[in-house]
This record gives structure tokens, C-alpha cells and sequence, in this order.
């Protein structure tokens, strides 16, 4: 592929709802096809959405097209991909498990670029990715450091192309610093974004629609 996007969504947390809506936004905009692989992680809570048979686990994805005509901001919109695996309850905040995805995820779809996103709540300087199963805290740099430093080693890249960060406050001199040397760009915000934040649907259509799209063009 030109292009893998490997996305991975910490929805165990009062913003189930809005990755849900995550996912379905990569389904609006077509899916995984040869060109752009969209692989998605996501671990869901026990008590804030009740859609799409209200599983609690951690499951795989390789996302498919939409067929159920779901409209932007739906609610539920109705997720139509099934999953590739169910993997239990997994702690989304525990950095062997980033680690493990990034790495399959290369390995099983390999590609020309490489996109990551973490999908859930961020804390500037001290991380991004939370847990309320677990209730582990949250996903510091120095783990995300070793994440990423990992990840590379094992799949034998150089540097990943993109890490989009769609989630609050993670826009901050510390966190890029942190993440320079795995990355050559990363997108986020400076602000509190409001649920659903990012628009899943525009990224992959911009991506499908110029592959070889300069990375800055693509931020903005």
C-alpha cells in the first residue's frame, strides 16, 4: 500500500461514543482498500455507549466501507465492519500494547508511509491515552518514547511518517519535542477539541484522493 493509517483508540472512558464515531468516520469516507489501509484498534467501556452490541473488549480492524448510509453525527451510527479479533480486555494505557500493535500492524500491512493515530483523552506534557478498566492512568512520554523507539527496531523503519494525536491539549512544546526523533510530523491541538474532534472522514478521503500529498498540505 502507499499508505497504512494504524489507529489506535482507547475508548474504555467517557469518550466511547465519539471513537465509536471515529471508526464509523473511516467507514464514510470507503474503508481500507489496496492504496490506503486503515487498521484499527479499539478497547470500549462498560457503561457510557450501548451501540453496536455494547462489546466491552479490545478488538481488531481492518475497517470497511459504510453500508448502512450513516449520516455525519449520526447517533449511534452503526459500525459495519467486522472485527478481525477480539483480544479480551486489554489495557489501552499500557505500552507493551501500543507497542504490539504498531508492530503487527507493520508487519501485516506493510506500506510506502506510515500514519499513527491515538484517539482518546490527552494531557500535554503528561501523555495521552487512558483507561478507566484498568484504572492505570495514563500513557506517559517516557512509555510512548519507548513505544515508538521500539517499534522502529523491530520493523526495521527509519522514522514513521505522521502521528496524529486526536485528542486535547497535546499540541505542546514537550510533547513534540519528545516525539522528533520517531517522527517527521505530528498533528494536534493546543486546545480542548469537542467530541467527535478530528474528522476521520476528511483524512482518509484527502489520503485516497492524493496519496502523495505533501504532509504539511495534509495537516492543514
Amino acid at each position: 500500500a502507499e499508505w497504512t493509517v494504524l489507529v489506535y483508540m482507547g475508548a474504555d472512558n467517557n469518550l466511547e461514543d465519539g471513537l465509536i464515531n471515529d471508526l464509523d468516520e473511516f467507514e464514510r469516507a470507503g474503508g481500507s482498500n489496496d492504496r490506503i489501509r486503515i487498521v484499527a484498534l479499539i478497547d470500549r467501556a462498560p457503561g457510557f455507549d450501548r451501540s453496536n452490541g455494547n462489546w466491552t473488549d479490545t478488538r481488531l480492524f481492518e475497517v470497511g466501507r459504510d453500508r448502512t448510509g450513516d449520516a455525519a453525527f449520526q447517533y449511534p451510527p452503526t459500525i459495519d465492519t467486522r472485527e478481525i479479533a477480539s483480544l479480551g480486555e486489554l489495557d489501552t494505557s499500557y505500552g507493551q500494547n501500543l507497542l504490539d500493535f504498531l508492530v503487527w500492524g507493520i508487519q501485516t500491512y506493510p506500506a510506502q508511509r506510515y500514519a499513527i493515530a491515538l484517539n482518546d483523552h490527552g494531557g500535554a506534557w503528561s501523555g495521552i491515552v487512558t483507561d478507566d478498566t484498568t484504572g492505570r492512568g495514563i500513557l506517559n512520554m517516557p512509555e510512548l518514547q519507548a513505544v515508538f523507539q521500539g517499534a522502529l527496531q523491530q520493523t526495521g523503519i527509519d522514522r514513521f511518517d505522521l502521528l496524529i494525536n486526536d485528542a486535547c491539549l497535546m499540541s505542546s512544546v514537550e510533547y513534540y519535542a519528545a516525539m522528533s526523533p520517531y517522527f517527521d510530523y505530528v498533528i494536534s491541538s493546543p486546545e480542548i477539541t469537542l467530541n467527535p474532534s478530528f474528522d476521520m472522514d476528511l483524512l482518509t478521503r484527502a489520503l485516497n484522493r492524493d496519496p502523495e500529498i505533501p504532509i504539511p498540505d495534509l495537516g492543514r
